[in-house]
C-alpha cells in the first residue's frame, strides 16, 4: 500500500491551443493498494475545497469533477484516456497508478540489442503486463551516479511511446514496522505523454508505505442528483 499527500499540476502542450499551459497546483490525498485499488482526492490548497474525487478498482473508475464548471460524475474503464480539453480536468487512474507503483516485468533479451551503458547511466529493455489486451514493453534507465532509477519509457506493440515517467528526489519513505532503511520512494514524478502533448507533475510531500488501508477508503458516494457521464476507453463521452 501507499498513502501519500502530494501537489499535482497538469501541463498542456501546444496541441491544446488556447488551453495550453500549466494548471493551478492541486493538493492531493492518495491511497493505493495492490494490484490497482486507487483513491485520489484533489483539493484547493489552503482553502481545502474538494475539486475532484477519483476512485478505481482496476476495472472501472469513478471521477467526480467539474466539466465546464458543472460538477459531473464520470464512469468508465480504468484504462480510458484522460480529457484535458478547455473547461475539463478529467484525470484517469492510469496516470496515478504509473506514478505510485511499478508493475512486475521481465528482462527482455533481444538478440538485436544490448543494454545501453554509459559512465552515468544504464538502460535495459523489459516486458510489462499487457494493457487492454495488447502487449507493452519498457525501457528502464538507471542513474549510476546516484544509484537510482531515473526514468521508465512505456511502449505499445508497434513501438510507439505511450508514456515516460521521470523520477527524482529519492528519499526514505515511512512505513510499517520491519521496513528496511533501503526502502525509498521518488518524491518527484513526472508523467509525460508526448503524443497527446501533456504531462502531469507530482510532488510528494508525505509518503507512507505498507500501512493498513480500510477498503472503505477506496469508495465514495456522489451527492444525489449529480449528472452521470459514461466514457469509452478512448476518453470519448458515450452519453
Amino acid at each position: 500500500t501507499v498513502k501519500a499527500v502530494a501537489e499535482v499540476r497538469v501541463i498542456r502542450g501546444p496541441k491544446f491551443g488556447k488551453s495550453a499551459g500549466k494548471s493551478r497546483v492541486i493538493g492531493s490525498f492518495m491511497d493505493f493498494e495492490q494490484p490497482a485499488w486507487l483513491r485520489v482526492i484533489g483539493v484547493v490548497p489552503l482553502a481545502g475545497t474538494k475539486i475532484f474525487d477519483l476512485s478505481s478498482d482496476g476495472r472501472e473508475f469513478r471521477l467526480m469533477a467539474p466539466d465546464h464548471d458543472k460538477m459531473t460524475l464520470f464512469i468508465g474503464p480504468s484504462e480510458s484516456e484522460p480529457d484535458f480539453t478547455a473547461g475539463s480536468l478529467n484525470l484517469r487512474p492510469q496516470e496515478f497508478l504509473d506514478a505510485l507503483r511499478w508493475e512486475e516485468g521481465k528482462l527482455a533479451f533481444k538478440s538485436e540489442s544490448r543494454p545501453a551503458v554509459s559512465s552515468q547511466s544504464f538502460m535495459v529493455d523489459i516486458d510489462l503486463p499487457s494493457r487492454t489486451g495488447k502487449s507493452v514493453s519498457g525501457k528502464l534507465q538507471f542513474d549510476l551516479t546516484a544509484g537510482t532509477v531515473s526514468s521508465l519509457r512505456i511502449y505499445n506493440a508497434t513501438g510507439e511511446i505511450l508514456s515516460e515517467l521521470a523520477y527524482a528526489d529519492w528519499r526514505a519513505a515511512s512505513g510499517a514496522p520491519g521496513q528496511t532503511k533501503e526502502d525509498c520512494f521518488p518524491h518527484r514524478v513526472r508523467v509525460i505523454h508526448p503524443v497527446e502533448d501533456y504531462q502531469i507533475d507530482i510532488r510528494f510531500l508525505e509518503v507512507a508505505r505498507n500501512s493498513p488501508l480500510p477498503r472503505a477508503d477506496f469508495r465514495f458516494k456522489p451527492p444525489h442528483g449529480i449528472p452521470v457521464v459514461r466514457v469509452s476507453e478512448t476518453g470519448n463521452k458515450e452519453q
